[in-house]
């Protein structure tokens, strides 16, 4: 027979003579343990049965009693009669191993937790099982850290574990951010990324096209309290905690690009026309061109025209269709997301030697760059069929004497502009508005030398043509190359170097058989 029922019946007989109408309540209390029982009435007196197990004290005029347990387990009876000829009281309590209590107790304060487990230990209550969210564990750890419970419970074997809907949050709050996210067992993709969750440990890996991505990347996960970005995951330690651990593993694409860059002198005149004339076969891709060249219309608020060809066939339409008269062109190579600072020079250079300033030995030649430097600033793939070229481009003009004798110095006007271009992968986009740039470069009207310069004489004037009606063209584009042995998207056109010093007479430099003539430029 149960040891408790033994002692219930003999408790039982023992006060056979206790009321049978008194309202009657359980009450388990822990070896030395003690409660307070609230009787709702002043008692007149009391009758314990069953064993001195507890004492009962009760301070005059009130109307709680002070159940205190003895070290001895068991079950006994209490009866408060009342003095007002109530009904009274009787109380069955129970003497329990400080564990029993502890084990009842922290069930009922977690009995929404259906997958912990509890048990009895040798010297505490041990928990198991797997808890799912942060706010169950937080209410968690705030029970088992309750007085009552502080020492005694053993949480050792609780592990944490997101559940699945935590987890369909992240993945949409990823794709919400425009990160290109593969189905759940699915491999990356160039572009893509794939997230797996498994022992507590999120992994977020593949690779994109921008540190911008990596960034929104990371930003979603340092929002989630239940995570932690690390850099080696302790998969020990990681399911008893209830932040998850997390490892970005995430790398930039590192594609070879191209950017082509072309400086044009078109015909505003012969823009208009080829714009209104429906013969033309690329009428769909000139549509509205003569009114940007202008600045007749804004396009999305900016100088730039997209044109859906590529950079060499939009060359070659400008020239048959007589748009442009004169270009200049040159491409420049870079991994994605990386050869920052990559130069092209469009244009050549003038070794020029001073005259002496007084005796000693004379200077000797510097190096003057002319025409145009493109400078690759930091141009990357954005997306799938996108680039933007962060570029910035440097106008030197002809450098000019200065002086008399042996005061003899050299200026070099310089102008420059950086332009951020936005387009698509093996298209154009044409952008204009930096006439103001070679106008700044331009010597007075007559020095001889400045015609024989290219894209720097484009703009001098010349018998029988309206300067006005002539406009600068810049041409960008960008494409992705397969093998580095890959052909140019378009030829460069390169000038050699020449000499000058101070004592040649102006009129030798105006004949273009001195010196000059080693300079070429694209001329259609």
């Amino acid at each position: 027979m149960n040891k408790h029922i033994r002692f219930l019946l003999l408790a039982i007989f023992a006060l056979g003579a206790f009321s049978a109408s008194a309202e009657t309540r359980s009450l388990s209390i822990p070896v030395g343990g003690s409660k307070a029982v609230e009787l709702n009435f002043e008692p007149k007196g009391r009758r314990i049965g069953g064993g001195e197990l507890v004492t009962v004290s009760i301070r005059e005029g009130s109307k709680t009693a002070f159940i205190t347990a003895g070290n001895v387990q068991g079950v006994c009876q209490v009866e408060f009669i009342d003095a007002g000829g109530g009904e009274g009281l009787l109380l069955n309590v129970e003497v329990v191993d400080d564990l029993d209590e502890t084990l009842r107790s922290l069930r009922k304060w977690l009995a929404e937790f259906p997958d912990l487990q509890f048990r009895k230990g040798k010297e505490t209550v041990v928990v198991s099982g797997t808890i799912s969210n942060p706010a169950d564990w937080d209410r968690f750890e705030r029970v088992c850290g309750l007085d009552d419970f502080k020492g005694k419970v053993d949480t050792k074997l609780v592990t944490f574990s997101v559940d699945s809907d935590t987890i369909k949050t992240l993945r949409k709050k990823l794709i919400e951010q425009g990160i290109r996210l593969v189905p759940e067992g699915k491999t990356a993709g160039d572009g893509e990324v794939e997230m797996e969750y498994e022992d507590n440990i999120l992994t977020v890996s593949g690779k994109v096209y921008s540190t911008n991505e990596v960034d929104r990347i990371s930003r979603v996960l340092k929002g989630q309290r239940w995570l932690e970005i690390v850099k080696n995951p302790d998969r020990k330690a990681a399911r008893s905690t209830p932040v998850a651990q997390a490892v970005l593993d995430v790398g930039l694409d590192d594609s070879l690009l191209e950017l082509g860059v072309a400086f044009v002198m078109v015909s505003k005149r012969a823009s208009h026309d080829m714009g209104s004339d429906n013969g033309i076969a690329v009428q769909a891709i000139w549509s509205g061109f003569y009114d940007f060249l202008t600045g007749e219309h804004s396009h999305n608020g900016a100088d730039q025209f997209r044109i859906d060809a590529s950079l060499a066939s939009t060359l070659t339409m400008l020239a048959e269709n007589g748009v442009s008269r004169e270009c200049q062109q040159g491409t420049l190579r870079f991994h994605a997301n990386g050869d920052p600072g990559k130069m092209l020079h469009l244009g050549g250079t003038l070794k020029m030697t001073p005259a002496a300033s007084g005796e000693g030995q004379a200077p000797e030649a510097q190096d003057y760059d002319y025409g145009f430097k493109i400078v690759n600033k930091k141009s990357r793939r954005i997306d799938e069929g996108n680039a933007e070229a962060d570029i910035e481009i440097e106008i030197n003009g002809y450098p000019e004497f200065k002086g008399h004798g042996g005061a003899v110095t050299v200026d070099q006007r310089k102008r420059s502009a950086s332009p951020t271009v936005r387009v698509p992968l093996g298209k154009t986009v044409a952008v204009a508005g930096y006439d103001s740039l070679l106008e700044q470069t331009k010597l007075p009207s007559g020095t001889p030398f400045l015609r024989h310069i290219p894209v720097l004489n484009w703009f001098v004037a010349k018998e029988g043509e309206n300067l006005e009606d002539q406009a600068l063209l810049i041409l960008v584009s960008v494409r992705k190359v397969d093998v580095e042995s890959e052909a140019p998207m378009v030829p460069n056109t390169p000038m050699k170097d020449i000499t000058l010093d101070a004592h040649t007479p102006n009129r030798d430099r105006d004949d273009g058989s001195r010196g000059c003539s080693p300079l070429y430029w694209f001329r259609w």
